[in-house]
């Protein structure tokens, strides 16, 4: 049986957990759920925590790293599998050791091209015609596992990178279902090696990028006013006479 601990959160972490819940069976037991106890958080909700409150389930609490936590509840717990989806923090050699190597995780986007942080804004300004989802084995170093299943879908001219992240967490669910079916029947998984080292994206990588430096210029108007409409985030703007004025897309109005 695989001992599962599930380390997510945002959105798409919730809606994971939940199936896991929804689909448990015979070839796997949830043992222990890492994720937000608090809503103060920009997608202001603690689902997963929730959901883990009156059962056997052992909560551990993201707000810091709690490696030693986690270590000791993998030990204590005999857990032999870790699933991540959005998890926070990069987990040491040391903890996927413990596991012997079976620790998978959901990255919305396509690797090793897109690692990192803010990838629906940098996918449309970039101009992509693609979004792929990736699950992929985790490494000591972020995004670089090798790649198990992928699944992707259109990235469309009107998209805005709330409209692209709102599709692409539906397809990112669909292929994390596929995943728990095949860890149902699997007991060892090979993948297709990252030999590309691809591109990181920081957490501070839209630092200076959402003023529109010329307005007659429609490429930068366009993509700008798409690539960060999501609230609630700041929009792109452009700047007269230091007086900061926002442009939305006209996609962001039409329902």
């Amino acid at each position: 049986m695989k001992r599962i601990m599930f380390l997510g959160q945002k959105k798409l972490g919730e809606k994971c957990f939940e199936y896991l819940l929804n689909n448990h069976s015979k070839e796997f037991d949830i043992i222990a759920a890492v994720s937000n106890k608090s809503k103060n958080v920009w997608w202001r909700s603690n689902e997963i925590f929730d959901k883990t409150r009156n059962t056997n389930i052992h909560f551990i609490d993201n707000e810091k790293q709690n490696e030693d936590d986690i270590y000791e509840c993998i030990l204590h717990n005999k857990i032999n599998t870790i699933i991540s989806v959005q998890h926070c923090w990069i987990l040491s050699e040391k903890i996927l050791k413990t596991v012997d190597g079976n620790a998978f995780n959901l990255h919305n986007a396509k690797l090793p091209k897109y690692k990192g942080n803010n990838i629906f804004t940098h996918i449309i300004l970039n101009g992509e015609k693609k979004h792929t989802s990736t699950i992929h084995f985790m490494h000591k170093h972020v995004d670089m596992g090798d790649i198990l299943l992928e699944r992707s879908i259109s990235v469309h001219e009107n998209d805005t990178s709330k409209s692209l992240f709102d599709k692409a967490q539906k397809n990112a669910e669909n292929l994390f279902e596929l995943f728990i079916k095949k860890l149902k029947t699997k007991n060892k998984f090979s993948g297709l090696q990252i030999k590309e080292e691809g591109f990181f994206y920081k957490r501070d990588s839209l630092i200076g990028l959402r003023e529109i430096k010329n307005l007659s210029d429609f490429n930068e108007v366009d993509k700008k006013s798409r690539a960060f409409f999501f609230n609630p985030f700041e929009p792109a703007f452009f700047i007269i006479n230091k007086k900061k004025f926002y442009v939305l897309p006209e996609s962001s109005f039409i329902k």
